[in-house]
């Protein structure tokens, strides 16, 4: 019996040491913490609440991202899906007829009598 009540003894003491460890820990750490200045706090306050606003915009971000590819293959699936290859095709058949036909411009001069010689210049050049 005194060899159980001995072992009971230690493991009580062992856990009170731990406790005692865990109160000083404690107290440093309000030792830092009084040590803070109030100015040093509140900006640790305010990293966080940054912190925790940035985490909710991306949660929110990531939702409408995903809200928004659900809504684009609803209205592909209304089209038919065309394959990289014609979509290719297609792409260089617009762009030799843009070849092709050349690019129109179009320039008002009505203005010219506003404008300076300078800029009569550089319009021309």
């Amino acid at each position: 019996m005194c060899e159980t009540q001995q072992s009971e003894l230690s493991v009580v003491m062992d856990l009170l040491h731990i406790d005692l460890e865990d109160e000083e820990e404690d107290k440093r750490a309000g030792r830092e913490d009084a040590a803070s200045s109030r100015n040093v706090l509140r900006k640790q306050r305010n990293w966080e609440r940054q912190l925790a606003a940035r985490k909710s915009r991306r949660k929110e971000e990531k939702q409408r991202r995903k809200f928004n590819r659900v809504q684009e293959f609803d209205a592909d699936s209304d089209r038919p899906q065309l394959s990289k290859r014609v979509q290719k095709a297609i792409t260089k058949e617009r762009l030799a007829e843009a070849q092709s036909t050349g690019l129109r411009l179009c320039v008002d001069l009505s203005m010219t009598d506003c404008m300076s010689d300078k800029e009569i210049s550089r319009l021309a050049g």
